[in-house]
Order: C-alpha cells, then sequence, then structure tokens
C-alpha cells in the first residue's frame, strides 16, 4: 500500500472516529480486559494495553488512528502486564472456529502465500523465502492452476490437436520450432522419504519435503542461440551482445 492510499485511509478512519465514536461499542469490565491494535500496513500488533473506560478507549482511537482493535475475551488482575503475570481470574465463552486453525490434511495442497513485495509464492510458510517480508497474502492454488492453465503450450509428443483447436482461438495458435535448453524435474518424496527428510507440521505431524531440480543445458544454449540469430541469407552469425566473445 503506497503512501498516498495510507494517508486517505488514516485521514478517512480518523475523521469517522472523531465524528461517531458513539457508535463504536465499548465491552463490558474495560479495565479488565487486555487491549490491542494495528495500524495501516503495518504488521506490528501493539498489545498488552490496560484502559479502564470508555472514555481511555476513544482516546486510544483517536490519538492512534488503528486499522484493527482488538480486546481480549478474557478478564486479567494485570491486563498490561505480559502473559505469565496478568493473573486470569474468568473468560467469557466465545467459539471461534476458523477452517484455516483446524489444520487438515488438505490444507497445504491447496494454499499457497504470495509476498506482496516481490510476489514469490511460498507453500506453508509465514514469511517470504526470497525477501524475509511478511505481508503475504493466502492465494488458492487451484485459482492460480486454472490461470496459468489458460496457456496452451506443448512438445509434439504430447501434441493434442483436437485439444488444441479447441482450448486455442485461430488468432491465438502459433506453431514454431523450439529448443529444449532446460527442465524442471519434480521428484515429489521419492529421495526425502528413503533419507527421512521431514518437517515437522502444527499439531505434532510430521511431512516428507518435496524434493524437485532444475538444469540448464550450457552446451545447447550455443546451438539454441545459433539457430535463432543465425542469418542464413548473408551467412551471418549474428551473436547476442551478452554471450559474443567481442563486440
Amino acid at each position: 500500500m503506497n503512501e498516498i492510499d495510507i494517508k486517505f485511509l488514516e485521514d478517512s478512519f480518523k475523521k469517522y472516529y472523531f465524528n461517531h465514536l458513539e457508535l463504536i461499542p465499548t465491552p463490558q469490565r474495560t479495565s479488565e480486559r487486555e487491549f490491542g491494535y494495528q495500524k495501516f500496513n503495518s504488521s506490528f500488533f501493539n498489545r498488552h494495553i490496560s484502559l479502564k473506560n470508555d472514555k481511555e478507549l476513544h482516546l486510544l482511537f483517536m490519538q492512534n488512528t488503528p486499522s484493527d482493535v482488538y480486546c481480549s475475551n478474557a478478564y486479567y488482575a494485570f491486563p498490561n502486564s505480559p502473559m505469565n503475570e496478568k493473573d486470569w481470574k474468568e473468560a467469557d465463552l466465545i467459539f471461534d472456529i476458523d477452517a484455516k486453525d483446524l489444520n487438515l490434511p488438505c490444507r497445504t495442497n491447496h494454499t499457497v502465500s504470495i509476498c506482496n513485495e516481490c510476489n514469490e509464492v511460498t507453500k506453508n510458510s509465514n514469511q517470504c523465502l526470497k525477501c524475509n517480508s511478511s505481508k503475504l497474502e493466502k492465494k488458492s492454488l487451484d485459482d492460480l492452476r486454472k490461470k496459468y492453465e489458460e496457456f496452451y503450450s506443448v512438445t509434439d509428443e504430447k501434441f493434442n490437436k483436437d485439444e488444441f483447436e479447441k482450448k486455442v482461438s485461430e488468432t491465438n495458435r502459433l506453431k514454431t520450432k523450439g529448443i529444449e535448453v532446460g527442465h524442471i524435474f519434480y521428484f515429489g518424496d521419492k529421495y526425502s522419504k528413503p533419507m527421512g527428510a521431514s518437517v515437522d507440521l502444527p499439531g505434532g505431524k510430521k511431512d516428507f519435503v518435496k524434493m524437485g531440480s532444475y538444469g540448464i543445458g550450457v552446451s545447447r544454449l550455443v546451438g539454441a542461440i545459433i539457430e535463432a540469430k543465425y542469418d542464413e541469407k548473408n551467412e551471418i552469425m549474428k551473436w547476442p551482445i551478452s554471450v559474443a566473445p567481442y563486440d
């Protein structure tokens, strides 16, 4: 989120807080609850806050302009102390079941995280493995697959004429010669199982590491470049500057 959008949201929320504080409900037994809040475009969660009454809660809104405000359903003797020092009294009975918290075995098969900073796609991670950002957005793996399946690209041995004509409009069809210079191999857990290479999952479960490899044929690259850049009419090889032996 850019600075202009953040400023707009903060100003809008601050105006709302100022004009409509009476619409924001104050929980009972305010002084016994722990409060917390987040600001716009920030992953930092301010918590362990103790408020005496509704006036202090309203002051929190006006001074910090939060995007989200939370309060505990538990009651404590010392709400502003660390968790092990709060001295728990009792709690409201609340059932809040989110499917993502059930740790169903199938979850890892259909959900991925996309980094909002560099667009790196990762699975089963709370932090981007490329840029270490924690600004991740959960996406359905099925939706991503459907997006990429809109493109039809196959080699000769996999080509299906009927499928090609059904999926691709005539204006978008292209048949041309290509050279395979690299390949990606997916091994799954074929090798990790015998090696006992596993990772711990929430709930005490383990899962074997999914493996793969990729390779680029360096010697094939030379042939591919020649195929693509050789001028047959003038019998001149036009080497790309990035691989040319000299200017």
